[in-house]
Order: structure tokens, then C-alpha cells, then sequence
């Protein structure tokens, strides 16, 4: 951004926030021959909210509208959402969107989404469901929206029994599912996690989860499960060090020429600590491995089991 400006601030129960900024990049990302090379693209986003209490309890309401606009193209997006704690430990969130789209090419874009939850967050039981519904033709350009045309629910539930006495300060299974549509009614994702998690003192987890999977990518399906276990300790305050391994299969989302996706045996390991030599200064370092190698699988183009395609 070349310049910007900033404004918020709360009158009773209203909060208001607004930002403006003239952003430079999409002027730089353009061929130096281009009519737009060296524009800038003016971004606008305002937001309003209102809350109350009722027993104790915070509830909101909120608008949203964001704009970026870059010679004749334009992406505008307006939101409305609430949280409502419904009742000591169950809340529900939800914000309904719509975006205008104007493409550099001239083509127009429009569509909604949706996002809805439902939260349960207590001592010792916890339970999240969680629907999002994003359109085709839905972008916003001022945020963070990777993958459209989704229709997605998600459940985790999960129970946490505490101990009053021994090292052991909790301990519990979670159970989290995922199943995940296009607008066309075909299945896309779906995995389902149990995980089992140990808590001891000193800021020490363990834990063991197995996943079990299905993507469409690529015009194919492919069937994945996978295990991993991790580890995180503070057993001293000044130093902390946390590990995992994965292991199972995975897909092969860039092959050769010639070759379509394909699974193959992954395996990923990382390592890290995080070293506190002062009170403003902290030392982290971290190891991460990544390796996929062939099953003998006939779409990987004849080579053999244990080929590396990478590490």
C-alpha cells in the first residue's frame, strides 16, 4: 500500500471499524506493456456490530461490506452475521454473504455463502457442527476464500475426563468427521478422525489419531487412511520440544507428463524445539520431512514400489 487509513471505535454497544488503503500490487503484477501497469487498486472495508447481554450472557449482530476496484474491474462483497450463546455452553454463529464480481476481461461473477455452527464448549464435553455453503461464482478479493463451489458439513465430538490427583491431568477421545459436495450433488471429500489425548503435567500431550479418507480430484476417486502420533512437552518453562509422524498414503496431485494422479505411500516427520534465553528473546527451530514414493500402482507409469516421488 502507498498510503491507508484506519478508523474504529465503540459508542454504548456499537462498534464500528473502517479501512481504507490504495493497494500498489495489482499495478506491479501486470506486464510493463499493459494499460494498468503502475495503477493502483483502491480497498474499502467497513464493519458494524451490536451486542447485548441477556443472563449474563454476550450475544452480537454485525454488517460487513468490503470493495476493491482496478480500472473497469471490481469485487464487492456484503456480509450480515450473528452470534447467539444460546444457552450457557451452546452457542450458534452465522453470517450469510454475497459478492459482485467484475473480471479485468469483463466477465461477471456472483453468488452467496453461507456459514453456520453450532458449539458446545464445556469442562468436559465438547461438540462443534459446522456447515459452510460457498458459490460458484462467490469471490472476495480482499479476503481469504481458497476453494469454492462447496458445500461442506463438519462434527467433532469429543469427551475430556480430568483427574483430580496424579500426573495424568486429562485424558479423552474425539471423534471428527468431514463430507463435503459440489453444487452438481457429487461427492468431493470425506474423512473421518478418531483421536485419543493424554495430557500430563508440565505441559506434556500425547496423542494418537487415524484418518480415513476419500477425494475426487483430477475426474478420479482415491480411497486414503493415514495414522499419526505427536508429542509436546514443556517440561521445563525455558524450553519446549514437540514431534510427529505420519504415515499412510497420499496423492501425487502433480505427476509427470503423461500420467494422471495417482496415490502413493506417504510419510511426513517433523521436530522442533523453542529454546527461551530471555524474557524478549526465544530460539525456535524446527525439522520437517515430506516423502511420497510409489506402490507398483500402473498409473505411476510402470516404475516400481519404492520409487521416490519426492522426499
Amino acid at each position: 500500500p502507498s498510503f491507508g487509513a484506519r478508523l474504529t471505535g465503540r459508542v454504548g454497544n456499537w462498534s464500528l471499524g473502517a479501512l481504507f488503503a490504495d493497494d500498489r500490487a495489482p499495478g506491479e503484477r501486470v506486464a510493463s506493456t499493459d494499460p494498468m501497469s503502475g495503477r493502483s487498486a483502491p480497498v474499502g472495508v467497513v464493519r458494524l456490530q451490536r451486542q447485548w447481554r441477556r443472563r449474563g450472557q454476550v450475544s452480537t449482530f454485525g454488517v460487513m461490506a468490503t470493495s476493491q476496484d482496478f480500472g473497469s474491474s471490481h469485487n464487492r462483497v456484503f456480509s450480515v452475521d450473528t452470534r447467539l450463546q444460546v444457552l450457557r455452553n451452546w452457542s450458534f454463529t452465522g453470517q450469510a454473504s454475497t459478492s459482485d464480481t467484475r473480471l479485468t476481461d469483463g466477465r461477471k461473477l456472483a453468488g452467496p455463502a453461507f456459514y453456520a455452527a453450532w458449539r458446545h464448549s464445556g469442562r468436559h464435553f465438547v461438540s462443534n457442527t459446522i456447515y459452510s455453503d460457498i458459490g460458484p461464482g462467490f469471490r472476495t478479493q480482499v479476503g481469504y476464500i481458497r476453494r469454492v463451489e462447496v458445500r461442506q458439513v463438519s462434527h467433532q465430538n469429543g469427551y475430556i475426563w480430568r483427574p483430580a490427583r496424579g500426573a495424568v491431568q486429562s485424558f479423552g477421545p474425539t471423534l471428527s468427521g468431514v463430507i463435503n459436495y459440489d453444487r452438481t450433488g457429487r461427492l468431493q471429500d470425506w474423512s473421518v478422525t478418531p483421536e485419543f489425548e493424554v495430557g500430563v503435567i508440565r505441559g506434556t500431550n500425547l496423542s494418537v489419531e487415524r484418518e480415513e479418507a476419500y477425494e475426487y480430484y483430477g475426474g478420479f476417486g482415491f480411497r486414503k487412511h493415514s495414522t499419526k502420533l505427536a508429542a509436546e512437552s514443556e517440561w521445563m518453562r525455558w524450553f519446549n520440544v514437540s514431534g510427529s509422524a505420519m504415515f499412510g498414503t497420499g496423492l501425487n496431485y502433480t505427476p509427470a507428463a503423461g500420467l494422471r494422479p495417482f496415490l502413493g505411500d506417504a510419510k511426513e516427520l517433523t521436530a522442533g524445539f523453542s529454546l527461551r534465553l530471555g524474557p524478549r528473546l526465544h530460539l525456535d527451530e524446527t525439522y520437517i520431512y515430506s516423502g511420497l514414493w510409489t506402490t507398483g500402482d500402473s498409473r505411476a507409469g510402470g516404475a516400481g514400489a519404492g520409487a521416490a516421488v519426492f522426499n
